[in-house]
C-alpha cells in the first residue's frame, strides 16, 4: 500500500505519493493530512516555520477519502562532494537546505572531511550505524541521532556496515558548494 499526503484545496481532494526522500511544502492555513497505507512505521520529519504550537492545530470533523493519487516529484539523486548520494531541496524562506542522503560504505567514495565557513548543519540520523568525525574525533552514530555542526568545525560521514547510513542534513543559511573547505 501506499503512503501519501493529501492537501485538498487542489482539484477533487488531489493525494500525493511520499516516499523515503519525499519533501512537500504545506502553506499556512492548508488543510493537509498525512496518512500511513502500510503495515509498517510511517517515519517522518516536520519542519514547522514558526516553531509549531499546537494552539495553531485545527482538526476537522470529516474524514478525509482520498480522490486520485498523484506521485509527488523527487529531484534525481545526485553524487555529492563527499561521496554520499543526496537528494537535495533549496528553500528560499528561510534561508536554507535539505538533503536526504546515503552515506554508502565503499572506500574508494570517501572524502576528506570538511567545514562551512558560514552555514550551520543540523544532522538527523534516519537508518543505519556509522560514525561522524568532529575535529579529527570520531563518535558513533545511530538511528535517530541529531547533530549540531557549527561553521568552521571540521567534520565528515563515515559508514563501515553493509546497510547505508540514511541521513537528512539542514543546512543554514543554504548549502553552497563555495561554503565548503577542505583540510
Amino acid at each position: 500500500m501506499e503512503n501519501f499526503v493529501s492537501v485538498p484545496p487542489e482539484p477533487n481532494g488531489a493525494c500525493h505519493d511520499v516516499a523515503a526522500g519525499s519533501a512537500y511544502e504545506i502553506p499556512a492555513g492548508v488543510a493537509h493530512m498525512l496518512r500511513n497505507k502500510s503495515s509498517g512505521y510511517l517515519e517522518h520529519l516536520v519542519f514547522a516555520l514558526p516553531p509549531f504550537n499546537p494552539n495553531d492545530v485545527y482538526l476537522r470533523d470529516q474524514k478525509l477519502s482520498p480522490g486520485k493519487t498523484y506521485p509527488l516529484s523527487l529531484p534525481e539523486a545526485e553524487d555529492c562532494f563527499d561521496g554520499a548520494k543526496i537528494l537535495s531541496y533549496a528553500f528560499s524562506r528561510p534561508d536554507l537546505s535539505i538533503a536526504y542522503g546515503w552515506v554508502m560504505n565503499d572506500p574508494a567514495r570517501r572524502k576528506q572531511p570538511h567545514r562551512h565557513k558560514k552555514s550551520t548543519e543540523f544532522v538527523y540520523v534516519v537508518e543505519g550505524k556509522g560514525f561522524i568525525e568532529i575535529d579529527r574525533v570520531r563518535h558513533p552514530l545511530e538511528s535517530g541521532d541529531w547533530i549540531r555542526i557549527d561553521p568552521e568545525t571540521e567534520h565528515g560521514l563515515f559508514n563501515e556496515a553493509p546497510e547505508d547510513l540514511v541521513v537528512v542534513c539542514i543546512c543554514s543559511p543554504a548549502f553552497q558548494m563555495e561554503d565548503v573547505r577542505h583540510r
